[in-house]
């Protein structure tokens, strides 16, 4: 029998708990979502300018394209890392309600081998990039190649930073705290700053204010997790009871990310096939999405999985089921609705973020052209991700999403090698968007497996 708050058990009905009591916890979620919106949204704004400036600043030139390639290979396996959020946010909920000690404790181990992790991390990076930039792998242009290879020692010295300010942002979730998504903001921040003051055309301006911006980033993380929680020395050993679950957990979540984030990642190799520029189109495109996509996103797991992991432990899985299904709904709608306004003002929304200095009116169609395509996945990934948190906050729900990692890898992959020749990057954006529509439509099929599993316990008890 699921766990039943004390009201269902004085009457013996766990379904009228279901029903009669949902507001409280859906109070929750809708504070939540006001915190992190209101912070992302600022957040958004800076990464606007900085979109704005960076276009300004190098259009669509070799240079940005060598930066990109480097940066998105090095978040790659930073986003990997970053993806234990969700586990350690899930794992951390519980033990809080269950003893202090044990949470404690793991928090301590979770920064030890974080520091052993970044240090490993650091040196594969290293020397992975220089053996596929001293060969000319991906095939870039020498302009690109020159500015890659003066990008790898600034972007990999930035990867540890990232790595923990991700970490410190998890702890502070788990208190349902939410001002981390605001202090993301910084990075881009410092390019805006670096590109402001310095007259230089090359590479140095953007990866000094990278840097920099991330080194704020972490330190700010950190200072507020230490006034919340006091300083929390690292342990250099795995003794807590919570590792078992977070390396089942994590070991598959990680194996689907490392498949989803390497087919994403290919999408670069692809798009250097296509000529100069390509990738530096690309990566506008992608960019300007993400701040539609980073509030869908963000929210779905930052303000839904505390409340969600929180409901399942006190709650049982038939009320967490009813609060998602309840957001599933919202999400659906909500999403549908962005992209009818969106598409018709693409165009102008490129021209006045972008279209100015070394970006032409040229570069703006592209762009556009390409986000016409790319948007069509915001109803999908709000759908996946909302579903994708709900999964994790039972904690042992992993394999669904590395079975959906699979289907969907495949289905990217395919449409990449069959439409990118044919389409260009149109071609890469629609393998995004089908990439998300067939995850969407496994994991709702899956989750209905698993509503009708609840219903049938729910009549038997």
């Amino acid at each position: 029998m699921l766990p039943a708050a004390p009201d269902s058990q004085a009457d013996g009905d766990t379904r009228s708990f279901t029903c009669s009591h949902p507001a409280p916890e859906s109070n929750r979620v809708v504070k939540g979502i006001a915190a992190v919106a209101l912070f992302l949204i600022a957040a958004k704004g800076v990464g606007t300018v900085k979109e704005a400036v960076v276009a300004y600043r190098y259009g669509v030139t070799p240079v940005l394209d060598g930066y990109l390639f480097v940066f998105n290979t090095v978040m790659w396996w930073t986003n990997i890392c970053a993806a234990a959020s969700g586990v350690i946010v899930a794992l951390l909920t519980r033990a809080r309600y269950t003893s202090h000690d044990a949470y404690v404790q793991f928090r301590r181990e979770l920064i030890g081998m974080t520091v052993i992790l970044v240090l490993l991390s650091s040196l594969s990076m290293s020397l992975g990039l220089g053996y596929c930039l001293q060969n000319n792998l991906p095939g870039l242009s020498p302009q690109a190649l020159e500015a890659a290879e003066h990008s790898v020692l600034w972007l990999v010295a930035s990867m540890p930073l990232t790595i923990f300010a991700f970490l410190f942002s998890s702890f502070l979730m788990v208190r349902e705290q939410h001002v981390n998504t605001l202090l993301e903001s910084l990075p881009a921040a410092g390019i805006i700053l670096f590109l402001a003051v310095s007259p230089s055309e090359g590479i140095m301006p953007i990866l000094s204010g990278t840097v920099l911006g991330t080194l704020l980033f972490f330190i700010l993380v950190l200072l507020v997790d230490v006034r919340m929680h006091g300083f929390t020395s690292p342990h250099f050993r795995i003794t807590s009871e919570q590792w078992r679950p977070f390396l089942r957990g994590y070991g598959v979540v990680a194996a689907g990310l490392v498949i989803t984030n390497t087919v994403t990642l290919i999408d670069n190799w692809f798009a250097a096939q296509l000529g100069e520029g390509a990738i530096a189109t690309l990566g506008y495109g992608n960019r300007l999405m993400s701040l539609l996509l980073g509030i869908v996103g963000t929210v779905a797991m930052r303000a839904v999985l505390p409340v969600m992991s929180s409901i399942y432990v006190q709650q049982g899985e038939d009320t967490s089921l009813y609060v998602v299904r309840k957001w599933l709904k919202y999400s659906l709608t909500i999403g549908t609705i962005l992209v009818l306004i969106t598409v018709p003002l693409l165009p102008y929304v490129v021209e006045f973020i972008l279209q100015r200095g070394a970006f032409t009116e040229q570069d703006a169609a592209a762009v556009s052209t390409l986000l016409r395509v790319l948007v069509l996945q915001v109803p999908f990934y709000g759908f996946s991700i909302l579903l994708s948190q709900w999964i994790i906050s039972w904690a042992t729900g992993y394999r669904l999403l590395l079975n959906a990692s699979v289907i969907g890898a495949i289905i990217k992959v395919t449409l990449n090698i069959v439409a990118v020749s044919g389409l260009g990057l149109s071609g890469i954006a629609l393998s995004t968007v089908c990439m998300y529509a067939s995850m969407s439509v496994y994991l709702l099929i899956r989750s209905r497996v698993i509503g009708r599993r609840v219903n049938h316990i729910d009549a038997a008890t």
